[in-house]
């Protein structure tokens, strides 16, 4: 930011530059008043890309509308491109554009993704004698006029070409799986006849430009692989959808005479690359899931750089004592679940020698080769080792840069796969004329692979064809704890969910739980909108036999997520619930039933068998602080707030809520730290409605919190006066907390009873001091500008309940029991949210504009103690912003070094201080919320 941003006066300018030579003396000023300065973590320590103040900011942020502030990660949600009216294509791709910028691994070796995403072989390809017929080629190739079904040839004559390109392709598809199917009966009947037993039953359809039945936006991808339905006309959905494709033809054509067939050569795919000569050492023999030996590796595999090399671009010794080993052509049949080993930071990235890279000219770089390799072999190894590193850099170079149009197509696709049903990962293709690419998403980003020419080099799309046809429900990306449901995925008759190595709410392993799927009726499943993070998936089921026994008869829901590996929800709702029943205060004991009820919990690490999940067996770095664990929480079914019928149980619900939290926080420690509108939930019995507080992903304890201490500053806020002015925040949703640690190496993640690791101390305490929350219902002392994150409080809490309650009494309709949204608290820049909140609270023209379209049941609740809490939390924002004009002076004091100044500023700050905890509190919460 130009100096011209603070003034344009060259006197201050002057005193700028007399302020940034004082700064330079920090370390005299420390020794003086070393009481002013608390030992905290410096946020550059953290290892996340999204937390280091000096990181360059991305252009898609700003393009975005949002500004970096060095400090708070933030990430706003796609739930905000939600609207009343539903979600729009165009802010869709403005999104994708955006929010995949940096998450597009491209240009990945095509054996390997169809081995590591669809789990399939070159070997497994039976038989030979495959062609792509001479009258397909000049069909794709020649610009026809295609007719889509019902519409006019004239209307869309300018489609006609890829129209007929996409009915072509889809005759060839579904020509070559037919001839690889008979192929395999003829080779092995039996393998045959296990192959359509396990596969999932799909085609390849071209959708003539219907849109897939869905959630949010009406998407329509040229081709869907699912399975056939009675009729033809009938709609497809994107919940039993195996996969998608899409096709851009945009060359005029070629009109030629129907030429001979192609043949396609087999042998291509198992051809070594002529330029690459392999590093080999020893493999030590695997071990698969059930404990048998694996067979050797046909061939000897090569040693990679470690991922701390690849990410800061030095290539040299690593120290790393071990490998992982992965095959490619091993005796017998592979699987995903046999070859997994999470890549971590520092591991040495293993690649199978005779694996095909397609790759593109490179540019000899000069290198160090590893002090650890045989001298004998450096020489004929340079040349492998320089192309194997290049491309990996290379591939994440190319990276970091705009998505185009037609990849834009493809990722928007990928997240609405992941955006619909439980699904670990999404695939899919895209043909750009004669060129395919093969795309996967999971919740860590999107990988595309390197294109190929399906005309000059067909031993790929059989390949292709091939491993799609083949591929079972986990290959597809099909959640794979689902198990005995319709092989096609519609409905979830007869279906169970699998819960493996479940912990109940004692943390007792109670061995593998099946619970009932409950998803045709009125109950559904329902998932969060996006690709990139948690992946929140809600599975309503049910109880029977067993799990009655353990559970009882009440309808249940288990939460799926992909949490950061040191995220602990079950460890807290476990604490807290064991804490309120063991105390020796009856409320507190009472408060229990506030409390989300946990039945029973796992935490599954990306490469545990039962998860099934790809990126952890393919050939690329897997950075400490991008891994997840897949966690599974059976919990107690409740109701949504939009069920409440009156005003006095709405008030009756937040009563509850609160009392849950209070207890919480003063029993057990914890502060939940995400109150949002979708968090406070409810259930009926007796005819009494009894409020319930869920979700405590973002919760923290008071250990790793910290107290509410303005008086003091640290090295690093000192050294930013006068040198930066934050003008917003970035984001309006919070998904925070993502620094991981380490696991212990079994695959189940470890903790302990109250869901503490020891090893996620350090982690844990600076996560702890992130902004954290929701944007619509976080507090304004949180969301406003601060060269200091606040840390996040008791009260901060409190306001967001009070921010809930007004949403809520504004938006919903008790009578149809549905809610609209407050569209100027969901912008996805914070610093206009808390600019919005600010004007509701002093400005009777905006609380009449939020309120314009609220219900007459909610009049009263709205005059009476909302006015007053209202009125409260302003009293709050004045004293705020006086505690931090007074920081400010107490920063420039400790810069003057003037000790009385100083003194003035810190009583100044504990008094204001004294008086917010006076005009907010949980006793003062109560007595407002009364009708």
């Amino acid at each position: 930011m130009s100096s011209s941003s603070y003034s344009t006066s060259a006197t201050h300018a002057t005193e700028q530059e007399e302020r940034k030579n004082q700064l330079r003396s920090l370390s005299s000023i420390k020794q003086k008043h070393p009481e002013a300065f608390r030992n905290r973590t410096v946020i550059s320590e953290i290892p996340n890309r999204q937390t280091t103040p000096d990181r360059k900011v991305p252009s898609h942020e700003v393009a975005f509308g949002s500004t970096y502030d060095g400090r708070t990660p933030h990430k706003p949600g796609m739930h905000i491109l939600i609207k009343d009216e539903g979600v729009f294509d165009s802010d869709i791709k403005r999104w994708v554009r955006n929010e995949f910028k940096e998450n597009v691994l491209r240009n990945y070796p095509i054996l390997d993704f169809v081995q590591s995403v669809w789990n399939y072989l070159p070997d497994d390809i039976p038989g030979d004698g495959y062609v792509i017929p001479g009258n397909l080629r000049s069909w794709y190739l020649k610009s026809g006029r295609y007719v889509k079904s019902g519409l006019e040839n004239e209307r869309y004559s300018e489609y006609a070409g890829e129209a007929s390109a996409s009915h072509c392709f889809q005759t060839l598809f579904r020509d070559l799986a037919r001839i690889v199917q008979e192929k395999r009966e003829e080779q092995d009947a039996a393998a045959a006849e296990a192959v359509r037993a396990s596969r999932f039953p799909g085609v390849m359809r071209f959708l003539q430009d219907r849109p897939l039945v869905g959630k949010r936006a009406k998407l329509k991808p040229d081709f869907g692989y699912a399975a056939l339905l009675e009729r033809s006309e009938d709609p497809i959905a994107w919940e039993p959808l195996g996969l998608f494709g899409e096709l851009k033809k945009t060359d005029k054509g070629v009109d030629r005479p129907p030429e001979e067939d192609i043949p396609i050569c087999l042998s291509e795919l198992l051809k070594k690359p002529k330029s690459t000569k392999k590093a080999t050492h020893p493999s030590p023999p695997s071990v698969s899931s059930k404990g048998k030996k694996r067979a050797e590796p046909d061939t000897p595999l090569e040693q990679g750089p470690s991922s701390k090399q690849l990410k800061s671009g030095h290539i040299g010794s690593t120290n790393s004592s071990s490998a992982s080993h992965r095959r490619l052509k091993p005796k017998g049949k592979a699987t995903r679940k046999d070859n997994r080993k999470v890549q971590r930071a520092g591991d040495v990235i293993s690649t199978p020698a005779s694996k095909v890279e397609r790759t593109s000219s490179r540019v000899s770089q000069t290198t160090a080769v590893s002090a650890t390799a045989d001298p004998a072999q450096q020489g004929q190894s340079l040349d492998s080792e320089l192309e194997e590193i290049i491309m990996k850099i290379e591939s994440r170079e190319k990276s970091i840069k705009n998505l185009t149009g037609h990849e834009v197509q493809a990722a928007k696709y990928l997240n609405e796969l992941l955006s619909h049903g439980a699904r670990n990962y999404a695939t899919g293709f895209l043909v750009e004329n004669t060129k395919i690419s093969l795309w996967y998403a999971d919740r860590l980003g999107i990988m595309k692979s390197v294109q190929f020419d399906f005309l000059e080099e067909p031993h790929y799309l059989l390949l292709m064809v091939a491993a799609i046809s083949s591929a079972n429900d986990a290959a597809l990306g099909f959640c794979p704890l689902i198990v005995d449901g319709p092989r096609d995925h519609i409905g979830y008759a007869g279906a169970k969910l699998r819960i493996p190595n479940a912990r109940d709410v004692n943390n007792e392993n109670i061995g593998t739980v099946e619970l009932d799927l409950d998803a045709d009726g009125e109950r559904e499943i329902l998932t969060a909108y996006g690709t990139v993070g948690r992946g929140t998936t809600v599975v309503p089921v049910t109880t029977s036999g067993r799990t009655r026994d353990l559970f009882g008869s009440d309808k249940l829901v288990v939460k799926m997520s992909w949490q950061p590996v040191n995220r602990r929800e079950e460890g807290h709702i476990r604490h807290i619930r064991r804490t309120l029943a063991n105390s020796d205060n009856q409320v507190a004991r009472d408060a229990l039933e506030f409390i989300v009820d946990l039945k029973c919990s796992v935490a599954l690490q990306m490469n545990d068998p039962a998860v099934d999940f790809p990126r952890v067996c393919m050939d690329m770095p897997m950075p400490n602080d991008e891994l997840r664990d897949f966690r599974m929480l059976a919990l107690k079914e409740y109701l949504s707030l939009d069920f409440i019928d009156t005003a006095e149980e709405l008030v009756q619900v937040f009563r509850d809520v609160i009392t849950g939290h209070n207890w919480a926080w003063e029993i057990a420690n914890v502060l939940h730290r995400d109150i949002s509108i979708s968090n406070v939930m409810f259930h009926r019995r007796d005819g009494r409605v009894i409020g319930v507080l869920c979700d405590w992903d973002l919760a923290e304890t008071r250990e790793f919190l910290g107290e509410d201490d303005a008086t003091w500053v640290d090295e690093e806020e000192l050294q930013s006066v006068n040198e930066m002015k934050i003008e917003g925040q970035q984001g309006q949703f919070i998904d925070l907390g993502d620094e991981q640690g380490q696991h212990d190496g079994t695959n189940v993640a470890t903790q302990n009873d109250d869901g503490i690791d020891a090893a996620d101390i350090t982690a844990r305490r600076r996560r702890a001091k992130y902004r954290t929350g929701t944007g619509p219902f976080m507090s304004l002392e949180l969301l406003g500008p601060s060269e200091k994150t606040p840390t996040h409080l008791h009260r901060h809490d409190l306001e967001s309940f009070f921010w809930v309650l007004a949403w809520f009494c504004a938006t919903h309709d008790p009578v149809a029991h549905t809610s609209r949204r407050v569209g100027e608290w969901m912008h996805p820049k914070l610093s206009h949210v808390a600019s919005a909140k600010q004007s509701f609270l002093s400005e009777e023209t905006a609380r009449k504009r939020v309120y314009g379209q609220k219900h007459s049941r909610y009049a009263s609740l709205i005059s009476g103690p909302l006015d007053r809490l209202r009125s409260a939390f302003n009293a709050v924002r004045l004293r705020i912003d006086v505690v931090k004009h007074q920081r400010n002076e107490l920063m420039r004091a400790l810069i003057d070094d003037n000790s009385e100044w100083i003194e003035e500023c810190r009583e100044s700050i504990t008094m204001e201080l004294r008086a917010v905890e006076r005009l907010v509190s949980f006793r003062k919460f109560m007595q407002c919320l009364t009708l």
